[in-house]
């Protein structure tokens, strides 16, 4: 008889389970805490069990083992990759990335995939099968007992195409963020899709609160069919309007990720065109330079290049509007390139706030001089008025709360109104240098309960 597969029941399914082999339904929350708190790789570990029923479920039931083949620590940067190998031999990789805001992690959802996308060298091979729950989950656990240290932040978006193993995917959101298990926020996790329509529309439908990442690479849909083989599926129009759709119903902004490829969709025309698209959308853009593979002739772009056309694109489309008061620019550059003479020039324009922000840095770079290196070039474009403050002001003002009575919580530079108008202005302990002096008061950081603090030191008490 085949073993079951006991890490892939979530709570509710493993109380079944437990109560079907006849025993107590207090049973499960033990054996649950175990494998996803505790994090044990066998049986004989759950050391409040009897042992009649340790060897009970060891014959019934199985925990997969995902084992760490090879282990790489990056000497540059403070990241580390994994190779892991399955029970049935394949093998996947998930990657684990240090901030100062927490631990994250990249973590694959098949081996293999079937998309084809052709600067991708994970699908070379095709698909290979999907991963199961376990599988998924497994990754986070076992980097998580490697390191001792807590993962605070999940990215799907190693190797395969998470819709394309959608139940699986789901139910893997469901157990992370299950407050029975490692109870990681979903807006702590983000999943990356090349755009399979029908599934992000059905995702919009789940209630999750999770980020959702498209891969674009095209600014047209001529050129998305050049390097996304999904979009002789589907348009591109419908892949916007299902991003859309997982907004409207979520009011989660969709990230777009966007690899520049040389002489492919780095052009001064890929601008005006993403451009155009991205406008009026609230949204995340990441532009990523490619990540150069042997099978295929696509390059990197001249860095230099690249950025100086984005810029300049960028300020003649502000030109263009520079009476329509509502873009708010946040740019991101990796080689102290575009911060000189650009972004003087950008300053310039009337009605543009132009602000300078080093990518998951936490840091703010001051007077165009303290540059911090970044992995990607970032740029927000959204409403001049979408301040977090004029929100909390418009709330108050409808509900009668006097400013002085209003507390706010923030860690970087999007939060600085917010922080300067409230009656407290709380930074978080893991918060930019910047911020934590424009603050009345600096709290814990985000893994020791920042916000409770502060909840319990001037609410509660």
């Amino acid at each position: 008889m085949e073993k079951k597969d006991i890490v892939s029941y979530n709570y509710d399914e493993l109380q079944d389970e437990i109560k079907s082999i006849g025993e107590k339904p207090f049973r499960a929350k033990q054996i649950y805490a175990w494998l996803h708190e505790k994090l044990a790789e066998e049986f004989d570990e759950m050391t409040n069990l009897s042992k009649a029923l340790r060897e009970k479920l060891d014959q019934a039931y199985e925990i997969r083992k995902v084992k760490v083949v090879a282990h790489q620590i990056s000497k540059v940067d403070p990241t580390e990759k994994f190779l892991f190998e399955l029970e049935d031999g394949n093998r996947i990789e998930s990657v684990l990335m240090k901030y100062n805001y927490g631990n994250s992690v990249c973590i694959s959802s098949q081996v293999g995939c079937r998309m084809g996308c052709r600067f991708c060298a994970s699908t070379l091979d095709g698909l290979e099968r999907n991963l199961t729950t376990s599988e998924m989950l497994r990754q986070i656990y076992q980097i998580q007992k490697m390191t001792g240290e807590r993962v605070s932040n999940v990215v799907v978006m190693g190797t395969g195409e998470p819709l394309d193993n959608y139940d699986n995917f789901v139910k893997f959101i469901h157990m992370l963020s299950d407050e029975h298990g490692l109870n990681i926020s979903q807006r702590s996790i983000t999943a990356s899709t090349c755009g399979i329509v029908p599934n992000i529309h059905r995702l919009a439908g789940e209630g999750l609160q999770i980020t959702l990442a498209l891969s674009l690479h095209g600014s047209s849909q001529e050129k998305r069919k050049k390097l996304m083989p999904i979009a002789n599926k589907y348009e591109l129009s419908e892949v916007l309007e299902a991003c859309d759709d997982y907004y409207k119903q979520t009011g989660r902004r969709v990230t777009f990720e966007y690899s520049l490829v040389a002489g492919v969709n780095d052009g001064p025309d890929d601008v005006k065109e993403l451009t155009g698209i991205l406008k009026h959308r609230n949204c995340h853009l990441n532009l990523i330079p490619v990540n150069p593979i042997k099978e295929r002739d696509f390059k990197k772009p001249d860095s230099k290049k690249t950025n100086i056309n984005i810029i300049q694109n960028i300020y003649k489309y502000i030109q263009e509007r520079e009476k329509e008061d509502y873009l708010k620019m946040c740019i991101c550059d990796k080689n102290n390139i575009i911060f000189g003479g650009i972004m003087k020039m950008l300053k310039e324009v009337k009605n543009v706030n132009v602000m300078e922000v080093a990518h998951m840095a936490r840091k703010l770079i001051a007077n165009g001089t303290d540059y911090v290196p970044v992995e990607y070039y970032i740029t927000e474009i959204m409403n001049q008025n979408a301040d977090k403050w004029n929100a909390v002001k418009f709330l108050a003002d409808k509900f009668n709360i006097k400013e002085s009575e209003i507390i706010t919580i923030g860690d970087n530079v999007n939060d600085e109104q917010m922080l300067k108008n409230a009656g407290l202005g709380v930074a978080m302990g893991n918060s930019a240098p910047y911020i934590q002096k424009m603050a009345k008061e600096v709290t814990l950081d985000n893994n020791s309960g920042g916000v409770a603090h502060i909840v319990e030191k001037y609410i509660l008490n």
